[in-house]
């Protein structure tokens, strides 16, 4: 009996919109507009993260927070959304990972000023470019970085289990 040599791959559906003139109009519109609700959820749960951070009472929570940030702006970097900040973008990057790193040696989530600043710098990016991005750019943004992540390309913090113990302690 001759078995298959490729296997099968588990059948995943597309996604059916319901309406789909309604679905191509929210694509175009910018999230500030079309979903002002969202787009306040995203700069309170982001600003909270921040002051946390700043504050020296961080948890893992708030640094997945600022990591969801500093990777959607990376995103949109690499699809030329914010190409001329890139040098702001990765500066924010390096911060983060350098928290993460201080963070597994000490057992706590302390930045120190210049990571203080480079945040803020791309916090500020973030809350700029959110409402003016369209829900198109969004989806595209969001499923470069999973593509990324599943690649096995994306940056792994060091550290990031004893970060876990840190902040459950």
């Amino acid at each position: 009996m001759s078995t298959n040599k490729k296997p099968r791959k588990r059948y995943k559906p597309k996604p059916v919109y319901t309406n789909a003139f309604e679905r191509a109009i929210e694509a175009a519109t910018p999230i500030g507009q079309a979903h002002a609700s969202y787009y306040n959820d995203i700069l309170l749960k982001n600003h909270s993260a921040m002051h946390a951070l700043t504050h020296g009472q961080a948890t893992k929570g708030d640094m997945d927070l600022l990591i969801a940030m500093a990777n959607i702006m990376e995103a949109f970097r690499l699809l030329e959304i914010c190409t001329p900040l890139s040098d702001e973008i990765a500066a924010g990057r390096r911060a983060l990972i350098d928290i993460s790193v201080r963070a597994a040696k000490v057992h706590r989530i302390v930045p120190t000023g210049p990571e203080i600043l480079a945040l803020n710098v791309l916090m500020e990016l973030h809350d700029e470019l959110m409402p003016h991005i369209t829900g198109a750019q969004l989806d595209r943004g969001i499923a470069l970085a999973k593509r990324v992540i599943r690649r096995g390309e994306a940056t792994l913090l060091p550290g990031s289990q004893q970060m876990i113990e840190a902040a459950a302690a």
